[in-house]
């Protein structure tokens, strides 16, 4: 099992964005947040990172800790909100972490065929938990 944790704000995968040149090309590009984030995420991932990229199928976890809003912080503890059901959603910050990790951890997403994504909020450091297990014929 690899395990590694990616300390800082959690984003979702943005979608590609398109723009066309002067003279008639049409581009799409990665949003910079997304980039940014995912280099974060590989950064993690390299201190960790097996000799050579996992081959067959895996199953990744991620525990997702976001901090409590301001606007949502009460004295009485038993008010807060344990799960985050907000922005950004589980997919989007699934594919990040996914797209992140090929050829660093696996050779293609396609091998993860298995997932679990968490998303609760912490009094503690905004977080994701990554776990990445091979799993055995």
């Amino acid at each position: 099992m690899i395990q590694f944790t990616v300390y800082g704000p959690i984003k979702g995968k943005a979608r590609a964005r398109v723009t066309t040149s002067k003279n008639g090309k049409v581009f799409a590009f990665t949003p910079k947040n997304t980039l940014d984030f995912e280099n974060r995420i590989r950064a993690y991932a390299t201190e960790v990172k097996p000799l050579s990229p996992i081959q067959g199928p895996v199953a990744m976890e991620l525990n997702c800790y976001f901090l409590i809003p301001k606007t949502k912080i009460k004295k009485d503890k038993s008010l807060q909100p344990r799960y985050k059901i907000s922005k950004p959603d589980s997919s989007n910050i699934l594919k990040a972490v996914e797209d992140a990790l090929n050829k660093i951890i696996y050779h293609d997403d396609a091998q993860i065929v298995d997932t679990r994504v968490r998303r609760e909020y912490t009094e503690e450091q905004e977080r994701i938990e990554v776990k990445i297990m091979p799993i055995g014929d």
